[in-house]
């Protein structure tokens, strides 16, 4: 395989590392936040395990960001 199509397949890679890390982003932190501000959340809920799932998708996100980061930085000349 070429350099062009190692670089190419590096950079899907990354593109899918953020983009997955972006769904976690809405669905773990936003996703709630604004079901709060809108009143959707009408039912009975435990902050504290809303908060701790917050918390690991946050930290998934951020993980899967850096290793997007890390396949760019693979790229060749």
């Amino acid at each position: 395989m070429g350099k062009l199509a190692r670089n190419e397949q590096r950079k899907l890679r990354a593109g899918w590392y953020n983009s997955v890390s972006t769904a976690f982003v809405t669905v773990g932190l936003l996703g709630p936040l604004v079901a709060r501000l809108f009143g959707a959340l009408t039912a009975p809920v435990n902050f504290t395990l809303l908060a701790l799932v917050s918390v690991i998708c946050l930290t998934a996100s951020a993980i899967l960001h850096f290793f997007g980061q890390a396949e760019v930085k693979e790229l060749e000349d």
